[in-house]
């Protein structure tokens, strides 16, 4: 029963992410899975490769027009900031006496361009003009790092580090949306695929993965969580990735199946309706946000475990999660405000293993089932008891709308196109 926080794309100091976790104690969730590291920003403080923090972890400023707008739009103002190892030891050990286990995430080999603005010598291919730079932007990029086996080294040490401050049993290493360009380009890495006996660049970076996983096994005693892509580049070939490692499915429900059958423990996050990210209604006054609606009563419908999966399938379906990315959410209020109270429908879902079979199912407009409205209703006074900056079901008050300047509504991405654009996704002979 988790709860997924960027904290790379934008910082939220500790005191926020431990009155969070008070919240979600309070709805019973149980893993806290904090993205650490990504394009935008490297939140973690190393002492053995200290120029991670001093460098990796803030940028110059940031994007806040929507990716889909052809001229962007920047802020000029500089963010950055990072977790002190002390801070990670403070958040999971307070995580832990709630019940909480924190699932750390440093993404590998792809999101690096923050890790490789500090390091550039744990790259592939061609550094871009200027150098590597910690994005400004969103989307996805080819900055990679190198698959040699210098980089395990300068992983383990890093994963030495973390897991001393956070003794995580699950340890989540990314895996996803890695464009193979650069380690087909770059000479080096090409040669050492060859003197390996693989096939392609997908393989590598299947085999990349195993030897990360193993090495966390090995020396940490820590299991591998990927996402789905960490699955789809073995091809489903047994072997190459690690048997005990957990694929969360964030491409649909049908590579969430491929991964049971081949054996992996699953946990079912798929874009609809776990991304919070995604706004809440269709709403004009809704603020920014990547693309939607992904309503309340859309996660309230939710069945973790289908209905169709065979008997035999279910217990591979260890959890569900939602997802928070942060590209468009910029403070702390904002963050509440799109965490719950979807986040209230998601852990009674995880509780129970599904719907309740008394609410139908959610129709086109915005209107709730009488049962899902009560419920709500009663978790929205203990909402305003922890001074939780919710949005109201009726709407976002007169200070949460978007209003016009840089930040004003924009519509995004659909989520009936983004789903069917994911399910084209997971046919993919590679990484996306």
């Amino acid at each position: 029963r988790g709860a997924h926080l960027d904290v790379a794309r934008h910082f939220f100091p500790k005191r926020e992410i431990l009155a969070l976790i008070d919240a979600f104690a309070a709805l019973k969730l149980n893993r806290l899975h904090l993205h650490l590291t990504d394009d935008q920003g490297w939140r973690i403080e190393s002492r053995r490769y200290p120029a991670l923090h001093e460098v990796g972890s803030h940028r110059p400023r940031t994007r806040i027009s929507h990716g889909k707008d052809p001229d962007p739009v920047y802020d000029e103002t500089p963010h950055g900031g990072y977790y002190t190892l002390a801070d990670l030891a403070e958040i999971a050990a307070y995580a832990a006496a709630q019940m909480i286990t924190v699932v750390p995430e440093v993404e590998v080999p792809g999101h690096a361009a923050a890790l490789l603005a500090a390091l550039p010598e744990l790259g592939s291919g061609s550094p871009p003009d200027g150098g590597y730079q910690v994005i400004c932007d969103w989307g996805i990029f080819p900055w990679l790092m190198s698959p040699l086996p210098g980089t395990l080294d300068f992983l383990r040490g890093i994963f030495g580090e973390l897991l001393e401050a956070i003794p995580a049993p699950y340890v989540h290493i990314g895996g996803d949306e890695c464009v193979l360009d650069s380690w087909r380009a770059d000479p080096v890495i090409d040669d050492y695929r060859r003197g390996r006996g693989l096939a392609s660049a997908d393989e590598l970076h299947a085999v990349f993965l195993r030897e990360v996983t193993d090495m966390l096994a090995s020396d940490f005693g820590a299991r591998a969580v990927v996402w789905d892509e960490g699955f789809a580049s073995t091809g489903g070939r047994p072997g190459l990735l690690r048997p005990d490692t957990v694929v969360m499915a964030w491409r649909g429900m049908g590579i969430a199946r491929r991964a049971a059958e081949a054996g992996h423990d699953v946990i079912a996050a798929p874009v609809l309706p776990t991304y919070l990210d995604y706004s809440q209604s269709d709403d004009p006054a809704e603020p920014t946000a990547i693309g939607g609606p992904v309503r309340v009563q859309d996660v309230a419908a939710f069945s973790p475990v289908p209905r169709d999966w065979p008997a035999d399938l279910a217990p591979r379906l260890a959890g569900t999660q939602f997802q928070v990315w942060t590209e468009y959410i910029r403070t702390g209020r904002q963050l509440e405000y799109m965490i719950f109270p979807r986040a209230c429908a998601l852990a009674q879902v995880a509780w129970s293993g599904g719907p309740d079979p008394e609410t139908p199912a959610p129709g086109p407009g915005e209107s709730l089932a009488p049962g899902l409205a009560t419920r709500l209703a009663a978790h929205l006074r203990r909402l305003d008891a922890a001074g939780i900056e919710y949005r109201p079901l009726d709407g976002p008050r007169p200070w949460q709308r978007a209003g016009t300047g840089p930040q004003f509504r924009h519509s995004g991405y659909r989520i009936a196109d983004v789903t069917a654009h994911l399910d084209d996704l997971t046919t993919a002979a590679e990484p996306t």
